[in-house]
């Protein structure tokens, strides 16, 4: 059951770790140093949220298995990489689609100029 757990999870911080990576001012002057300099591939992974989903899925999964499955066979790893890079993404679109959802709903702009109306 601790395996089934942590599986779920992993989406969740592949999620997590791109989007602080990839989008987060922490790191802004570290995609910044890599774009300045051009660096092909990290330049690239830095700009495109997807690529770099891909990569941090291989590195949760990973650690996964090096502390909790280490029996795994590879083929099994390689499967488990793509699913949770895909689970990650779908996590992604949930949190989009929510935030769709709020900004319309509570962040609606009120005009009182014409009565409200």
């Amino acid at each position: 059951m601790e395996k089934l757990i942590v599986f779920i999870l992993l989406p969740l911080v592949c999620e997590s770790i791109t989007e602080i990576i990839g989008g987060s001012e922490l790191f802004k002057p570290l995609r910044s140093f890599f774009t300045s300099r051009e660096v092909p591939f990290i330049s690239k992974l830095l700009q495109c949220k997807y690529c770099l989903s891909v990569w941090m899925a291989g590195l949760v999964a990973s650690l996964w298995f090096f502390f909790v499955e280490p029996k795994t066979n590879l083929i099994i790893f390689i499967f488990i990489i793509f699913a949770v890079h895909r689970l990650s993404n779908l996590y992604h679109l949930l949190l989009d689609i929510v935030g769709d959802y709020r900004r319309e709903r509570w962040l609606v702009p009120l005009n009182f100029k014409d009565g409200g109306k």
